[in-house]
């Protein structure tokens, strides 16, 4: 009786609805050209897209040339209610389930197309006081502040390109900038060489920072006191060539590769909620990892040519565990279980690793904590650890009767191991400030050398140390003492972040 009414259930209710939507993705004419064309003969399909008005979408206009080439992904396992190329605008245009778009964005991710790099700069004056670092991105639309010069850098990934700009009242900047781009194109390593000057005054710095791609940050520059400082707005941004900005090739949602933001996943190595008996945690993978250890070594004596042959096959949803559906609905997993048992791990009934291509990450499912410590290290040696940049913040203060006046500060950023050189010039004012920091104890502390040279009407101060330092807790140096003064200089290490993200959001 129980069986008839669980039957009877099924025939009123149906089978349960597919979750479909509608996404396009950049495919670019010359791929549809070169790859899926010649497939199809010389005519496209010239009527429109299933439930789609031509004039009422985003996707489709009158007179657009557009394809149906649901047969064609449908032969290489991906499948749609519909799918359809728009040759006019480049854009491949699907309705489908979750984890078929996720196949999509996989398969037409525009890693080896040819890109652009552009970084906005602007430079802004800014009125404050505070001898401390502040976190401009809270403060900036209510700060006072006037444009000094605005900036666009243009060049080739890899590339350096080269800006000035003079005034008639003797003021001048000169720009050097090379850009880096990532290889998962999240983010760009940016070094940025700046010099201005005019008014009595002349200022050169260089950082070197990764960032992330289409957001804008701040960074404070520093100044002479007088109760104003420099802060920059940099905004980096890849467009592809012969098409839109990475940012617009993926339309109609949010990009899968950035949901980690809205997940509780976050970067690095981190423990996630229990699955059952079992504990999920996962780690952020870089560059080149996802083909080591998905694809077979290549065959120099295959007849075609040593391409790599996937080693591990995609999962279908059924095949993945719950909470890593619920959280990555589209994600492409691969059971990768094998590669790190070939690395020592030892796996039980239930345990697992899985490979998420599209936001190049590993989850390792187990019930024995002392596995999970094998991971990290096994993920070091082959991954190593994730790319960081310290920024620094250095005040110059004079304490005369108790009050504290700010006399010069000076921002800094730069990757671990780099000596990254400052100088300010002013009314009779010179410092220049040389740091060089390095990453200690799993990044929780940074040892750095510090050399500050101040000299004001004849006087000199200098400063040659090593010192530890705790992101977030400042150092103060006596510099020199009298009777009616103090000069010190004031040292935070404000942030030790991996393209926008600081330490506190990946750290274990």
């Amino acid at each position: 009786m129980r069986i008839v009414l669980i039957w009877m259930a099924l025939i009123l209710t149906g089978p349960a609805e597919k979750k479909l939507s509608i996404e396009a993705f950049w495919l670019g004419k010359v791929r549809f050209f070169e790859e899926i064309r010649p497939e199809y003969g010389e005519e496209p399909m010239t009527r429109h897209a299933p439930e789609v008005s031509v004039g009422e979408s985003r996707f489709f206009d009158e007179g657009d040339v557009l394809w149906d080439l649901k047969a064609h992904y449908e032969a290489e396992g991906i499948s749609a209610e519909w799918l359809v190329y728009n040759e006019t605008t480049g854009y491949l245009v699907a309705k489908a389930e979750e984890h078929a778009l996720g196949a999509l964005e996989l398969r037409h991710f525009p890693w080896d197309h040819p890109k652009n790099m552009i970084l906005e700069f602007a430079l802004f004056e800014v009125v404050d006081s505070r001898s401390h670092w502040v976190d401009w991105s809270k403060y900036w639309q209510g700060a006072e502040k006037k444009l000094l010069f605005e900036e666009q850098m243009r060049c080739r990934s890899g590339e350096t390109s080269e800006q000035s700009f003079a005034s008639g009242g003797g003021f001048a900047v000169h720009v050097d900038c090379q850009q880096v781009l990532w290889g998962d194109l999240s983010a760009v390593d940016v070094r940025l060489r700046l010099e201005v000057e005019g008014d009595a005054k002349s200022f050169t710095q260089a950082i070197a920072l990764s960032l992330p791609l289409g957001k804008e940050q701040f960074f404070e520059w520093g100044g002479l006191g007088e109760g104003k400082t420099w802060v920059a707005k940099i905004t980096p941004t890849a467009r592809l060539v012969g098409g839109p900005s990475l940012s617009e090739w993926h339309l109609g949602k949010e990009l899968t590769i950035g949901v980690l933001e809205k997940s509780p996943f976050r970067w690095g190595f981190q423990r996630l909620r229990p699955d059952g008996e079992h504990q999920l945690v996962m780690w952020r993978v870089y560059d080149g990892f996802i083909d080591d250890i998905a694809l077979d070594e290549e065959d120099p004596f295959a007849p075609d040519g040593g391409e790599k042959e996937p080693k591990y096959p995609v999962l279908t949803p059924r095949e993945v565990p719950k909470a890593l559906r619920t959280y990555f609905p589209r994600e492409q997993w691969r059971d990768v279980s094998q590669a790190f048992e070939d690395s020592g791990l030892e796996f039980g009934n239930g345990d697992a690793a899985y490979l998420g291509s599209l936001n190049e990450i590993v989850v390792v499912r187990h019930r024995d904590e002392g596995q999970l410590d094998l991971v990290d290290q096994i993920l070091i040696v082959m991954d190593g650890d994730p790319p960081s940049s310290i920024r620094l913040h250095a005040a110059l203060l004079c304490d005369r009767e108790g009050k504290r006046n700010l006399v010069a500060e000076i921002g800094q950023a730069c990757p671990p191991g780099e000596l990254v050189e400052s100088s300010w010039k002013s009314d009779g004012k010179d410092w220049k400030l040389e740091t060089q920091g390095t990453l200690g104890a799993g990044g929780q502390f940074v040892d750095a050398r510090i050399y500050s040279a101040y000299e004001q009407e004849g006087v000199k101060q200098e400063l040659n140390t090593g010192f530890t330092y705790a992101p977030g807790h400042p150092q103060e140096f006596v510099l020199h003492k009298t009777a009616e003064e103090s000069w010190i200089l004031r040292l935070e290490i404000v942030r030790v972040d991996s393209a926008g993200e600081s330490f506190e959001d990946w750290k274990p």
